[in-house]
């Protein structure tokens, strides 16, 4: 349990440091060297947990939807609600330095393959139909679509219209 909580706390820190040092510098500039130096971590703990820095922002990434999702059962939240997919705006427009970073090195994907981990970790139930995956994964594009190009143009639209948006068409595919 000790070790699991350290290694937890060292993934944090590695992730963490890469997303600072990309404030000063290029992603593919960036060395281990550099991400365990600002991480305050041995090489050796880096290599334990990741293989390549990509493996950090994807681990990041399934971290922070597992955290959402806390969030959410925490506030009785229900899935297709509007409640809920306003609170997925918010709780990802915290993350808006991340989800930068992704966009800067160009590992855009990892978001989406976020909310893909979240939809097979936390919507499909075990034996549904294979078409109501397909259905799934078409809103897991138009949200990415959405936030991605809310957040380039600087997240100037009020969140809840974004999520209203959203929700109407959630709410109709619902319905049929």
């Amino acid at each position: 349990m000790q070790q699991e909580k350290t290694n937890a706390f060292n993934r944090q820190c590695i992730s963490e440091a890469l997303i600072r040092l990309m404030e000063q510098k290029e992603y593919d500039e960036i060395t281990v060297t550099q991400i365990c130096q600002m991480a305050g971590v041995s090489r050796m703990t880096y290599y334990r947990n990741y293989s390549n820095k990509r493996e950090i922002f994807s681990d990041y990434m399934k971290m922070i939807v597992d955290e959402f999702v806390q969030v959410q059962k925490s506030k009785g939240l229900q899935q297709r609600s509007y409640e809920m997919i306003l609170a997925g705006f918010l709780y990802f427009r915290s993350y808006q330095r991340f989800i930068e970073c992704l966009h800067q090195a160009n590992l855009s994907s990892i978001l989406q393959d976020g909310i893909n981990y979240y939809i097979d970790q936390y919507v499909l139930q075990a034996g549904e139909d294979v078409m109501r995956k397909y259905h799934l994964y078409y809103y897991s594009g138009a949200l990415f679509n959405i936030y991605t190009e809310w957040m380039r143009t600087g997240m100037h639209e009020d969140v809840q219209d974004l999520a209203k948006i959203v929700y109407e068409h959630v709410k109709r595919e619902h319905q049929t």
